[in-house]
């Protein structure tokens, strides 16, 4: 299996910066069910930091799960 990490810096505030990453997992098998398990374990460390999940976008359905936590 290979994995493929980038990130880039897209924007920056007085409170921080946007950070966007791009990830991809070549190899193996359930595709789907590797991208929601690393996903999930992504966002709970940038959660568990202090981190947001969006900043000019919408949040998405897939961020559903943390909703409680980002808007309190």
């Amino acid at each position: 299996v290979s994995i493929y990490v980038g990130c880039h810096l897209s924007h920056t505030y007085g409170t921080g910066g946007c950070l966007y990453f791009t990830w991809a997992v070549l190899g193996g098998n359930q595709p789907l069910e590797r991208y929601y398990r690393f996903k999930a374990m992504v966002t709970d460390s940038i959660v568990e930091a202090g981190g947001t999940l969006s900043h000019h976008h919408a949040m998405g359905t897939e961020h559903l799960p943390w909703l409680v936590q980002e808007i309190g």
